[in-house]
């Protein structure tokens, strides 16, 4: 193993002085012939351009014309020269010589060991530096340089620094090593990690799937309440509808109309009665019976509203009939509170409807809100009050419930039989 290192010892000082030999060997410039130390010589290039504006003549035949198309007739007409190893032509000597020493990959080289062969060549050098020649010529001149009385120190110094050389390799191994222990190791870490994703994947993949089941079903789901939605809008439109086609309640033969309503046992209430109609093609109406405060003091007052109706164009305006408002008394006694509302010709509550209906006519203050609060009060009975309308179509000035008829009759005092009505 010695003796190996020692040879490749010699072989790499050898090559070395070799190429610095080569490197140093005097540079020919081919224009001028002259030596130079080193190839620092170049091509003027703007001589090259003002070249290319003149007319040139060969020297060889009558041809004429410029510096780059003589060059090309150079190559193609008068290529005499002749490369020996690669028989390529030239027409001039200086481009044939410096092909010779420079370009040319088939010259001949000396291979630079004393007693090697002659001339090699140039793309046969690498290979000529393994061969048996050239080994045995290497070895006769380690062997003469170890019998001489060569300084050994160098030799020393040299190994030395192999050594060294060679620890810094063995350190930069061991260091490349033992990172790659580490990658090994972090690339065992993310197969385990890429294992685990592929499975967290999978799991997710199947999850995915559910979900997208249970998508598809919510949508399923959601389309079914869209339908359903939908069904319960046309139902409330189709109620809506059926309930303004309800008729209104109409005035009876003695054109009277009793409103029903339920007692909500507070005192801060609104409430609002039906629509009911003078008759089939008559006016319409809605009273609204609400608990007002003035001057510290309740009261139940009634506000009347009238009603655009489809045929309100055939009536006659303002309304001008007096209305008897009636709190009926459900004791058998009697003592119903009236009020009669003779309407203002000059009101806008009784004006011709210009929208759906009028502004509300107020009768403020019928009554003491406690004829209706009162634990005892003779108005309300089983939660239920009623009021009723006379409308006096004829002035005859006197309201049908102060008639005999009415007041021995039992049919409106019983609040059951108004119920059951």
């Amino acid at each position: 193993m010695a003796t190996t290192m020692l040879r490749r010892i010699v072989m790499r000082v050898l090559f070395e002085k070799r190429i610095v030999q080569q490197f140093r060997k005097p540079f020919l410039c081919p224009y001028c012939h002259e030596e130079h130390e080193t190839k620092e010589a170049s091509p003027d290039r703007g001589i090259a351009r003002e070249l290319n504006m003149v007319i040139i003549v060969c020297y060889l035949c009558s041809w004429n014309g410029s510096y780059n198309d003589y060059l090309n007739h150079l190559k193609d007409m008068h290529a005499n020269l002749e490369c020996a190893d690669c028989h390529e032509h030239f027409s001039t000597i200086n481009l044939f010589e410096e092909h010779r020493q420079e370009l040319c990959i088939h010259r001949s080289m000396p291979c630079g060991l004393p007693n090697c062969a002659n001339s090699i060549k140039w793309y046969d050098m690498q290979a000529h530096y393994v061969t048996d020649q050239h080994q045995y010529s290497l070895i006769m001149i380690i062997l003469q340089y170890i019998s001489s009385n060569h300084d050994k120190s160098v030799i020393t110094n040299r190994s030395n620094i192999i050594i060294r050389e060679l620890m810094d390799i063995q350190e930069n191994v061991n260091l490349v090593f033992s990172i790659y222990e580490i990658l090994l190791k972090d690339s065992d870490r993310l197969k385990t990690e890429l294992s685990q994703i592929e499975i967290l994947l999978n799991q997710n993949s199947s999850e995915t799937k559910k979900l997208e089941e249970c998508n598809h079903e919510n949508e399923k789901a959601k389309k079914e309440l869209c339908d359903c939605k939908n069904c319960l809008e046309e139902l409330l439109e189709t109620t809506k509808r059926d309930i303004e086609e309800i008729p209104s309640l109409i005035l009876d033969s003695d054109a009277t109309v009793t409103l029903r309503f339920n007692y909500p046992n507070s005192s801060l209430f609104s409430l609002d009665s039906s629509k009911f109609r003078t008759s089939e093609y008559g006016y319409i109406f809605t009273i609204s019976v609400r608990s007002t405060n003035e001057a510290e003091k309740w009261y139940l007052s009634i506000f009347l509203t009238l009603y655009n109706g489809e045929y309100s164009n055939l009536l006659s305006y303002p309304f001008s009939f007096p209305i008897h408002f009636v709190l009926w008394d459900q004791s058998n006694k009697q003592q119903h509170i009236t009020y009669i509302l003779k309407p203002d010709p000059n009101a806008s509550a009784f004006m011709r409807p210009s929208n759906e209906k009028n502004e509300e006519f107020c009768i403020k203050n019928l009554c003491s809100l406690d004829a209706i609060t009162d634990s005892k009060s003779a108005y309300v009975k089983d939660g239920v009050f009623f009021i009723r309308l006379f409308i006096d179509f004829f002035n005859v000035g006197e309201n049908p419930f102060q008639s005999e008829n009415y007041l021995n009759h039992n049919e409106f005092i019983s609040s059951k039989s108004m119920l059951t009505e």
